[in-house]
């Protein structure tokens, strides 16, 4: 019995360590820094345009577009932390 319960532990890390890949990935792609980065590359280019047309696009400000960023940031950093423990815990259960 211990050793069919010890086997099925080590499946249920196996295969949660195959599918850890594929989720940082998903993970990775709905916290997209760069598209925001690029955003705000883009803002003086956007606020001069809107001077000279004097028309209010609705576009975000810079202090939006950092505030965004900074969440994003942050939220990449927490995906990070806890990839590593999970990966970091499981390994070492299959270790022991």
């Amino acid at each position: 019995m211990k050793r069919r319960f010890e086997q099925n532990q080590q499946d249920c890390a196996f295969v949660v360590l195959s599918l850890l890949p594929s989720l940082v990935d998903q993970l990775f792609q709905s916290v997209n820094v760069d598209e925001v980065t690029a955003k705000l590359h883009n803002v003086k280019a956007n606020e001069t345009d809107k001077s000279e047309s004097g028309q209010n696009l609705n576009r975000p400000t810079k202090v939006q577009l950092w505030e965004e960023l900074k969440i994003l940031s942050e939220l990449s950093i927490i995906y990070i932390y806890i990839y590593v423990f999970l990966f970091s815990s499981l390994i070492f259960k299959r270790k022991s």
